[in-house]
């Protein structure tokens, strides 16, 4: 398994390229899908001659090549969906496991200074935009390609006079494009900035929940809640009012570009320059860019936000702990005594120092109790053993071995470590005691069986049901 922190360095685009058979089997259908589109006005425009000139015989062999067409850009169509959607999907698993494996890593000072909302939104929200961005984003863009690039070969065999006509709107987009392609990114960057704050405070509320309603702080807090969420609606309706000019523009450019064929087309068919089913033809091609040339807004904001978001997954990728295994070998259980020794242990959070110059010793199978006043550093203490917190080599030593020496899986293996905070997973007590141990222990099964045979005899006491399930 490669390591977690350095997928971040695949780039967006890298985690596409285990699934690059079904991105190629998908593109393929988007051409394949516009070759066939582009028969329907063709077939259309040759119609419309064949009932001029009186061959109406010719009508039903067209009319059923039209529905040929038709469901073979369905087909092709619905398979270059599944293809690249399916793609993203799996390319999203991917990113949510290379993230959440990075996370693992990271230690505990670092999630003490990052809050726990903004890293969910992250892991949620950020990630279902990149998702976005790789499925409709791809498929857009690849169709719009091919779909001018199509449709304009088979416009200029019909008239290249007319269909340069029909193409003097379209620089506009690319000024349009600039112009709105930073606006959406900043604010796109925003709107998940603000949801990452206010997912945190949701979750500070709910963790906090007994504290709040002790002390009777729920109307400050709910007044709370509602300038974040306020706050969150004004740059999301300031995104969507970027998003909103996007639609109307390109398409009003689609619509100028219809006029004018009409206009020009109409006077070419009056001279006899074309016939009306070649007019009629062009005006397909027209219609068929209708949706591409709307989707250039929709597209382009799709992007700019996938941006926004994999730029936010870039910095968490970017954080490394600063606690890293030691160069002293494996610590092997079978030769654990369990004696500690702390030399002149000097610790500090925040500026503020926590312990100062503890000194003691604990030899092995005996028993010490630390005590003293909230916040004396007790907790710290252990923290430091575990090296769940960074201490200075030297200082803390497991059977006269120094722990930052040991490798970090060895060493917090060998120590059990009970913190203040109690958390349950949501699975069966048996699992949550097994945790520790790692799967396929028996010691820990055996233990949880007998911890399940307790909280079965206590249960009638207490007044809550056995648990049958473990």
């Amino acid at each position: 398994m490669s390591e977690p922190h350095a997928a971040g360095t695949k780039g967006a685009w890298g985690y596409l390229t285990r699934y690059q058979p079904a991105i190629v089997g998908g593109v393929a259908m988007l051409v394949l899908t516009n070759l066939l589109f582009v028969g329907i006005p063709v077939t259309t425009g040759m119609t419309v001659s064949a009932l001029q000139e009186g061959r109406h015989g010719d009508v039903p062999a067209l009319a059923l090549w039209m529905v040929v067409f038709a469901a073979g850009t369905a087909i092709t169509r619905i398979l270059s969906r599944v293809w690249i959607f399916n793609a993203a999907r799996a390319a999203e698993y991917d990113l949510r496991g290379d993230l959440f494996r990075h996370l693992l890593r990271l230690d505990l000072p670092w999630y003490r200074a990052h809050p726990t909302g903004d890293v969910m939104s992250r892991l949620t929200n950020d990630v279902q935009t990149v998702r976005a961005m790789w499925g409709a984003g791809i498929l857009n863009v690849i169709n719009t390609l091919v779909a001018f690039v199509t449709v304009l070969a088979m416009m200029v065999r019909v008239d290249p006079w007319l269909t340069l006509w029909a193409c003097l709107p379209y620089p506009t987009i690319a000024v349009l494009g600039q112009m709105f392609g930073k606006r959406v990114y900043k604010t796109s960057r925003e709107v998940q900035a603000q949801l990452g704050a206010l997912s945190n405070e949701i979750q500070e509320d709910l963790t906090s929940i007994q504290a709040i309603k002790s002390y009777g702080l729920e109307g400050i807090r709910k007044e709370r809640f509602r300038a974040s969420s306020q706050k969150l609606l004004e740059k999301n309706m300031a995104l969507t009012r970027v998003r909103g000019q996007l639609g109307p523009a390109f398409g009003a450019l689609g619509a100028l570009s219809s006029i004018v064929v009409l206009w020009v087309g109409g006077r070419s068919v009056m001279r006899g320059d074309i016939e009306l089913g070649q007019l009629v033809e062009m005006s397909g091609y027209l219609a068929r860019l209708v949706w591409p040339t709307l989707a250039l807004g929709w597209m382009l904001s799709l992007l700019q936000r996938g941006r926004a978001s994999w730029n936010r997954l870039e910095t968490l990728f970017a954080e490394r702990p600063t606690i890293t295994d030691g160069d002293g070998g494996r610590l092997e259980a079978r030769d654990l005594r369990g004696g500690i020794e702390v030399r002149d242990l000097k610790v500090a959070l925040g500026g503020r120092p926590i312990l100062d110059g503890v000194s003691f010793a604990v030899p092995a199978g005996t028993t010490t109790a630390i005590v003293g006043r909230t916040g004396s550093g007790k907790s710290t203490l252990v923290e430091a053993i575990c090296r769940l917190i960074d201490i200075p080599p030297g200082t803390v030593f497991l059977d006269g071995r120094d722990v930052t020496s040991l490798s970090l899986r060895d060493l917090r293996q060998a120590i059990g470590y009970a913190p203040q905070e109690a958390f349950l997973f949501s699975t069966t007590i048996a699992d949550n005691v097994a945790f520790g141990y790692g799967a396929g222990s028996s010691i820990p099964r055996a233990r949880a069986e007998e911890l399940e045979r307790v909280t079965g005899s206590l249960a009638p006491q207490l007044g809550i049901p056995a648990f049958t399930e473990g």
